[in-house]
């Protein structure tokens, strides 16, 4: 209006100045909407139930699954099974949500109930679980160390008890350890015994200052060694003082641990020290540590007949980063002498099109072993490509592995996503004196593809042929059409077989506990979702009609880019949260939703406690995400490890 308004006045004074006859103008013509060619008008919306924004907010799905479970080819038999998912946020009794699932052919299923931010007297609150939970850790624990402390998925239940103005926090969790199977088959495959924790910690000042916690855990009838090979059962328990703390730029960490058998003598004792300083873009930590041999938490391995010095560095700007790491160490007793592992990373931005980035990672701690890459991503019409080659010499196991990646995240009509992965591999091994070859070539798609309006495929797809050795592949298809806004159908094949499994050179990573199945199962399922409900109205805020939803997906970032191409696969079951309220597990492609959530600003985390070790939640990986009425947010979050 202002420069319409401009453009008249201007134009009546210059006909003012020069002729009164000029006043009368001629009309100009009158607007007109015009076609644009060759392009047809979009089709009307067909009708939708409107949203219900009474009461308060809450979702329900409930699933209906009739296929095949994991099948060998002479068991193809068809199956039945149910799950549910729900969610309500109340204004006096926190958070409240249920998840579970039902199979048919065992009689057999998986249930977890969660109420989180239960508010209490005084200002305290509680969250809890009962089902398929992990072992809750006190805050000061949750933050990823150099020495890696390994926890448990239950079925059982656990508790949490928050008292800010107190600065006290109590967690405790019982129950059967086992394993959380994600689709095709639900489940979960229990482990021996029962395992008891409990932990308190105190943060006088609140958080940020200094704090203390004290865990212990029992393990009764437990596996000896890691929980999914283990040949006979004890009774172990272990204990961890944590005291940690800010004083100005530095962070630091001071940890005690013992473990062994109740009533015996033999105990096995370790420690760890661990001071952060962070400068402008620099930031360095300092560390020391000794663990004693046959050190475990209750029954369950990890790095132990250790003891040495640790220095890592990282610095980011927004053009590049490095990050890089130092262990000097040697045995506690018996033989090995001094050794050192050490790695570096580094990433840098040469223009808008062009990134390059590369790693190393050697070890001379009892046998030599390393690790490299290189990657170059380029921008074009055409998407995003990216070359990466890969090498690796491992002397333990006598394998010298050289494997090149062409990826490629395509240019595609907005809603859909494709992304392709070929290579080629070349391995050396040596076994009983005697040298091998091992040549394969590798491909792998991912997409989404929506059909309509109403209808979406996406999955992703991997083969590599190896010559000599068995083939892999691997295949996860869903296509899903919404027949109502409430009602859609599903249907999924997931096929996999033996994947290879790259163990981690960091001399204090845990055993690796990968289990890779051939199997195979298809099915179709019937899905009711219905979603209603608005957020009570915050003090100075405004009435908001529903919300907006939140889907994405965790994946391991193999080559610490932050973009999850097609070879890079999800982390199934693993615990989302939203705001630290709502809690949710990905499926078996890594993938989660939190259908109904407030519009604003809404944080999204993982629980570092569920990944498979040595994984962690890449540094910065936690999401604060834009949440817009009726939309939808997607999110990736990496997980990465030191090679």
């Amino acid at each position: 209006m202002t420069g319409r308004r401009g453009y008249w006045l201007l134009a009546f004074g210059l006909a003012a100045s020069s002729c009164p006859a000029t006043l009368s103008w001629a009309q100009a013509p009158a607007y007109e909407d015009r076609l644009i060619s060759n392009l047809p008008p979009e089709p009307d919306e067909p009708p939708q139930t409107a949203y219900d924004t009474t009461g308060l907010p809450r979702f329900f799905r409930l699933e209906t699954r009739v296929g095949t479970r994991p099948f060998a080819a002479s068991d193809a038999s068809p199956r039945a099974g149910f799950s549910a998912f729900g969610l309500v946020e109340t204004p006096n009794h926190g958070a409240l949500s249920f998840e579970g699932s039902y199979s048919g052919d065992n009689r057999d299923g998986t249930l977890t109930v969660r109420q989180r931010g239960l508010p209490l007297p005084g200002g305290s609150s509680m969250n809890l679980e009962a089902g398929i939970v992990e072992q809750p850790l006190p805050s000061l624990n949750r933050a990823p160390t150099r020495v890696v402390v390994p926890s448990s998925t239950l079925r059982g239940a656990n508790v949490e008890w928050l008292s800010p103005a107190q600065g006290l926090q109590w967690v405790a969790s019982t129950g059967q350890p086992g394993r959380l199977e994600s689709l095709p088959s639900s489940g979960f495959s229990r482990f021996s015994g029962q395992r008891h924790r409990i932990g308190i910690q105190w943060q006088p000042f609140g958080d940020g200052q200094w704090g203390v916690s004290l865990q212990h855990e029992r393990g009764d009838r437990v596996s000896e060694g890691f929980p999914s090979a283990v040949p006979g059962t004890a009774n172990r328990q272990a204990t961890l003082l944590t005291m940690a703390g800010e004083a100005g730029a530095w962070n630091w960490s001071a940890n005690a641990m013992s473990a062994g058998d109740p009533g015996v003598n033999g105990q096995s004792q370790g420690w760890w020290v661990e001071a952060s300083h962070r400068a402008g873009l620099l930031r360095q930590t300092l560390g020391l540590y000794r663990l004693d041999r046959g050190l475990n938490w209750a029954g369950i391995a990890m790095a132990n007949n250790l003891q040495g010095g640790f220095w890592r560095g990282a610095w980011t700007t927004r053009q590049w980063s490095v990050d890089t790491s130092l262990d000097l160490l040697q045995p506690v007793e018996g033989p090995g002498g001094t050794g050192y592992y050490g790695n570096l990373n580094g990433r840098l931005r040469l223009d808008r099109s062009n990134q390059i980035g590369g790693g190393l990672a050697m070890r001379d701690y009892r046998g030599r072993s390393w690790v490299g890459y290189a990657d170059w991503r380029h921008s074009h019409d055409l998407g995003t490509s990216g070359l990466r080659l890969e090498l690796s010499d491992t002397e333990g196991s006598r394998r010298d592995e050289r494997r090149l990646t062409l990826d490629q995240d395509w240019n595609a009509p907005l809603g859909w996503t494709i992304n392709t992965s070929v290579g080629a591999a070349q391995a050396r091994l040596e076994t009983a004196g005697q040298d091998s070859r091992e040549d394969s070539w590798f491909a792998a798609a991912s997409f989404a593809l929506p059909l309509g309006r109403y209808a979406t495929v996406r999955g992703s797809l991997g083969t590599e042929q190896v010559r000599g050795a068995p083939d892999r592949h691997n295949a996860n298809l869903s296509a899903n059409w919404r027949l109502t806004p409430k009602w859609s159908l599903e249907a999924q094949y997931i096929r996999s077989t033996a994947g290879r499994v790259v163990p981690s050179l960091d001399p204090l990573a845990p055993p690796p506990d990968v289990v890779r199945l051939a199997s195979r199962s298809f099915f179709v399922l019937l899905r009711y979702e219905h979603r209603a409900g608005s957020r009570p109205v915050p003090l100075g805020g405004k009435l908001e009609d529903g919300g907006g939803r939140v889907e994405g997906v965790v994946f391991f970032d193999s080559n610490r880019n932050g973009t999850q191409e097609a070879s890079e696969q999800g982390v199934p079951g693993v615990i989302v949260l939203l705001d630290n309220r709502w809690a949710i597990r990905t499926d078996e492609q890594g993938r989660f939703e939190f259908p109904l959530v407030s519009g604003g600003l809404r944080e999204i985390t993982v629980r570092n406690e569920g990944l498979p070790l040595p994984w962690n939640v890449a540094p910065g990986a936690e999401k604060q995400v834009d949440v817009r009425l009726r939309g939808t947010t997607r999110i990736a979050i990496p997980v990465q490890r030191d090679f």
